[in-house]
Order: C-alpha cells, then sequence, then structure tokens
C-alpha cells in the first residue's frame, strides 16, 4: 500500500507514465482496438498500476485513446473526420490572427529554414528539423492575434499532429519544400502584405487535407503490418 500512495502523489512517475504511454500510441505502430494491459504495461515500465491508470484516464480526455466500460482501454483509429476538422480549425485560428495582426510578425523569431546539408542523412532527423520550423511558424503566426488562448490552441493542436506530421515528412522525398514555402509565407506577413499571406494560408490549408485520405491509409497500413504489441513500445 505504501509504495501504491507513494505513486499516486509522485508527479514525476505520473508524468512519466503519460508522456511514455502518449508516445507509444501516437507512433501509430500498435495495431487500432488493442486494449492496454494495465498489469503488464505497469511490469514492463517498472511502475505501479497506479500513475499507467492515471496517464490512461488523462488520455482518454484529450481523445488520444478510448474507454470502454467494463473492458478498459483501447488504441483508437485515426479518424480522418477528426483529423480534417482539426486542420480545419486550426485555420480559421490563423486566418484570425492574420487579419487581425494586432502585433507584428518578425522573421527574427523564427529558426533558420533548414538548409540541403541539414536535411542530408538520417530521414528522422531531416523530419525534426522541418517540424520545429512548421511549428514555430503557425505559433507565431497565431501570436499575431494577440489572444493567448488562441496561441495555446495551435501548440495544442501541434502536439496533437506532430506524430503525423513526422510521419508524413519521412515519407515525402523532399520535406525541404515545406519549411521553404512556409518561409516565403512568412516573409509576406513580415512586408505587411496581408492579402497575399491570407491566399497562401489558403493554399495550405487545402493541399493539407486533400493529403490527409492517403496519409492516414499510410498510417493504418503500417500499423497492420507492424502490429507490434504495446508493451514493446514504452
Amino acid at each position: 500500500m505504501k509504495a501504491v500512495h507513494g505513486d499516486r502523489i509522485s508527479p514525476d512517475k505520473s508524468t512519466e507514465a503519460y508522456t511514455r504511454l502518449k508516445s507509444a500510441v501516437t507512433s501509430y505502430r500498435s495495431f487500432p482496438g488493442t486494449f492496454f494491459n494495465i498489469r503488464t504495461l505497469a511490469e514492463r515500465m517498472k511502475l505501479s498500476p497506479t500513475p499507467i491508470r492515471e496517464a490512461l484516464i488523462r488520455l482518454v480526455h484529450e481523445e488520444v485513446i478510448g474507454f470502454v466500460p467494463g473492458r478498459g482501454y483501447y488504441v483508437k483509429p485515426l479518424d480522418i473526420d477528426d483529423l480534417r476538422a482539426d486542420y480545419e480549425l486550426t485555420f480559421l485560428m490563423l486566418r484570425f490572427a492574420i487579419e487581425k495582426s494586432a502585433n507584428r510578425f518578425n522573421l527574427d523569431d523564427l529558426p533558420p529554414v533548414p538548409t540541403p546539408i541539414d536535411l542530408q542523412g538520417e530521414v528522422d532527423l531531416a523530419a525534426n528539423a522541418c517540424t520545429v520550423y512548421i511549428e514555430t511558424f503557425y505559433e507565431q503566426v497565431a501570436l499575431l492575434a494577440g489572444n493567448l488562448r488562441l496561441v495555446r490552441a495551435v501548440r495544442q493542436f501541434n502536439d496533437r499532429i506532430r506524430p503525423v506530421r513526422l510521419f508524413a515528412l519521412r515519407s515525402m522525398p523532399s520535406p525541404g519544400e515545406v519549411p521553404a514555402d512556409l518561409s516565403r509565407f512568412a516573409a509576406a506577413l513580415a512586408s505587411g502584405e496581408q492579402k497575399r499571406a491570407l491566399g497562401m494560408l489558403e493554399e495550405r490549408c487545402q493541399e493539407m487535407v486533400a493529403a490527409l485520405p492517403d496519409l492516414v491509409k499510410s498510417l493504418h497500413l503500417r500499423a497492420q503490418h507492424v502490429r507490434m504489441p504495446l508493451e514493446d513500445l514504452v
């Protein structure tokens, strides 16, 4: 009982369980519909069941995983309608931020655009470099609204979409084209070309939404072929 109580009040163990489980689930390598075995996970992660259960409850609230009363927690399949809604809502918020432009857009707040040298070699490193630029760009656009809730919502979008974005970038022959396009978008914002920037935002939204069906299909196919047990991913 003492150990369980210690886990319940330990934010470090709860955070560790949450981080590891979320990373495992959003790698999309485990077959959708797979149920979590809390006891097995606790043994593999060398934690008591309490922080595991707390982490799973948190992931259900975030809609990362599902829950069936009487059966437990399970891996949710990627839902294309949810993804589409996420993108469309976020781009609406970004459009509002650009139209309002309560703050100036500063190019110095962006990281360097990944160069061809940065993108050579390991695929994961190239995808990570592009993702850092993309996410920072969207957050800087959100800051134009002067509304911290909107900025927080865009950061949460980046967090939710990151695994899907990384998979997409790893699958692209030239991932550097995305930050390069966004750097031109950034230049339009910095020079006050609002109409041009809004057109680029609309184009970007249409491209992303159009790519979602093939992207979701590829992720589901990978999960079917890999079929890695959740316990091996934590």
